[in-house]
């Protein structure tokens, strides 16, 4: 017989080999994301989102574009857990999340709007090709800083989604280009829209695996 803990461990890394199928068994509801640290092997699952100082006092204190930049990366990691249907809607959600951080006037304006957009255009994409038959989730990890995704996410039907993701890429890679201009406008907070900007790929190369 497994002792409780090790059967805990054993539910938690079957659930997310369930997740990485794609195109199994669907979920309906919760769908935990277990923060478990990294794991070596077919399942990768990522540790907490660290703890960041609140947004009102990171934008004062002129670091909210980092903060920004490090919850995109760790979006990819967190979307890329969930069944690849679910990832295209994932990414929009933790998008929107992300922008909802940034200050939407200043320096910052033309950035917030750029992610803003982005997280519409593939929510839209994941609108227009959603698979009524199979289950909205909702997805979250606990942790210091636990992370829940605001709404039930959509699967893509399975013979639209390479097309769906590729289109989704595209958006994201626009996106880059708008906040490479804000870059260019800003010396202040240069630095920052560079790093969102960057952030975005790992959710590129998502989209695009």
């Amino acid at each position: 017989m497994f002792s409780e803990p090790r059967i805990s461990v054993l539910r938690s890394v079957a659930l997310a080999l369930a997740c990485l199928a794609g195109h199994g068994a669907a979920f309906a509801g919760d769908l935990a994301v277990a923060p478990m640290g990294p794991v070596y092997g077919p399942v990768f699952v990522p540790t907490p989102l660290p703890q960041a100082a609140p947004a009102a006092a990171a934008a004062a204190s002129g670091t909210i574009g980092y903060q920004v930049a490090e919850e995109l990366r760790y979006a990819a990691k967190f979307c890329g857990q969930l069944g690849d249907r679910y990832q295209v809607d994932c990414v929009s959600e933790r998008i929107a999340a992300a922008a909802a951080k940034l200050p939407k006037t200043g320096d910052y304006a033309e950035s917030w709007a750029a992610l803003d957009s982005a997280s519409k255009q593939l929510e839209a994409l994941a609108q227009d090709a959603w698979d009524r038959d199979t289950p909205r989730i909702t997805a979250r990890a606990a942790g210091t800083t636990p992370v829940r995704t605001s709404r039930p996410l959509r699967a893509v039907e399975a013979d639209r989604m390479p097309a769906v993701r590729q289109q989704a890429a595209r958006v994201l890679e626009e996106t880059q280009t708008v906040l490479l201009r804000s870059a260019s406008r800003s010396a202040e907070r240069q630095g920052q829209f560079l790093e969102i900007a960057q952030a975005l790929d790992s959710n590129k190369v998502l989209l695009r695996s």
